[in-house]
């Protein structure tokens, strides 16, 4: 009885709340898994409008450096 006693008191007093904080972090853990897919997914389109921005300011200065020339002509 005495040893039945010991091994639930054990559990209640170091794997219970060990279990428990367990499961908290890894709830952190797979919630910020979870952040983490879903910033990756926005990765692409970030670099594209990021790719489609540098070409349009290429563009803006190739067109100013032309004018530039044009008028001091």
């Amino acid at each position: 009885m005495k040893e039945a006693e010991d091994k639930l008191s054990k559990y209640d007093n170091f794997y219970l709340p060990r279990l428990r904080d367990t499961r908290k972090y890894q709830k952190e853990l797979s919630d910020n898994i979870e952040q983490i897919s879903q910033d990756a997914e926005l990765l692409p389109s970030m670099f594209r409008a990021e790719a489609a921005f540098r070409i349009e300011c290429r563009q803006e200065k190739d067109e100013a450096v032309k004018q530039m020339t044009v008028a001091m002509k």
